[in-house]
């Protein structure tokens, strides 16, 4: 009798253990796809192509590549490593390959989210840095007048201040803002600035 009783705590306590290690791998996924630590990590893999091809694999084995299950901004950050793949890369057929596939990738992320700042700046950020001769200057534009809108909107706020902060920064380096939107965005800026963190 005693036999069997052993292989029941046995078998509880083995499922505990299994049960009790999934949420640990939720846990490091959800960390990983959280917006604020994604735009962290994909901001230190940009001048490393290590960290780049490492962040790509993570999120491969996280998503398993089924982007439609995951938010658009993951996808997003996921195309702009692409097109940092490109950077990298010393073969120029991978470097042509690697950007299209990259500006492909962002503009069906946008598709999927046009309200969201983070992939409307993560495609803006990617065609200001994409060479010419890949079709981007007439692109360059898109987002300049929704990420305006976006910033100056009183809801702005639903988008964490450091995301805020850089979409006015970059926007401000740029070429592409108007006279009057460069003194709005200026002034969203200085906003920005003085909020609490």
């Amino acid at each position: 009798m005693l036999r069997p009783l052993s292989l029941l705590f046995i078998a509880f306590f083995f499922f505990s253990a299994v049960a009790g290690a999934q949420p640990a791998s939720s846990a490091v996924e959800e960390d990983l796809l959280s917006r604020p630590h994604l735009r962290k990590e994909f901001n230190e893999t940009r001048q490393d192509s290590r960290k780049t091809e490492e962040l790509i694999t993570a999120l491969e084995q996280t998503t398993g590549r089924e982007w439609d299950r995951y938010p658009a901004y993951v996808f997003a950050y996921y195309s702009a490593l692409v097109g940092l793949r490109a950077k990298f890369s010393v073969n120029p057929f991978t470097k042509i390959s690697c950007l299209r596939r990259s500006i492909r990738m962002l503009d069906e992320a946008v598709a999927r989210a046009e309200d969201d700042m983070d992939v409307r700046f993560v495609r803006f950020a990617c065609l200001q840095s994409f060479p010419n001769m890949m079709g981007v200057p007439g692109k360059r534009s898109w987002d300049v007048e929704p990420l305006c809108a976006m910033l100056k909107a009183r809801g702005s706020s639903r988008f964490d201040k450091s995301l805020r902060l850089e979409t006015a920064q970059w926007l401000l380096k740029s070429d592409q803002l108007t006279p009057e939107q460069r003194e709005e965005i200026s002034v969203v800026l200085k906003d920005i600035s003085g909020e609490s963190p």
